[in-house]
């Protein structure tokens, strides 16, 4: 009789199944009162959080416009800007040009006086002549 389990009595039987039945009868309880009341969720903290995430997606919106504009205004700004290399070569053009100009315009001097040299020897040398 070392090997057998105790019996136990139908009343103790009984008396946990009245047990067990009185919790489900509780949750069941429960679970009606929980059913009946409708549920209230409070969402006035959610709203403030999405109007705070809309108002600065419209700033965040309306710094990218901004931006977007002022790169536009640099873009025109650089398509009428010459190259550096082009003022370059059109300043050293100017340059050249003046160059030559007063080169020329010394050149033109010293042929005049040297004209106007041999035009008063010419006639020095036909009065001398002529004499």
């Amino acid at each position: 009789m070392a090997g057998k389990k105790p019996r136990i009595s139908v009343q103790d039987i009984a008396e946990i199944l009245v047990q067990r039945i009185e919790k489900v009868e509780q949750s069941a309880e429960r679970i009606e009162v929980a059913t009946s009341k409708p549920v209230k969720v409070d969402l006035t903290e959610f709203k403030q959080l999405v109007s705070q995430v809309i108002q600065m997606q419209k700033k965040t919106t309306e710094e990218n416009k901004y931006i977007l504009s002022v790169l536009s205004d640099l873009k025109k700004k650089e398509l009428t800007k010459l190259p550096n290399y082009i003022i370059v070569a059109l300043i050293v053009l100017f340059c050249a040009f003046i160059g030559v100009s007063i080169y020329f315009g010394k050149k033109h001097q010293d042929y005049t006086e040297i004209k106007s040299q041999m035009k008063f020897y010419r006639n020095e040398l036909l009065k001398k002549n002529k004499k």
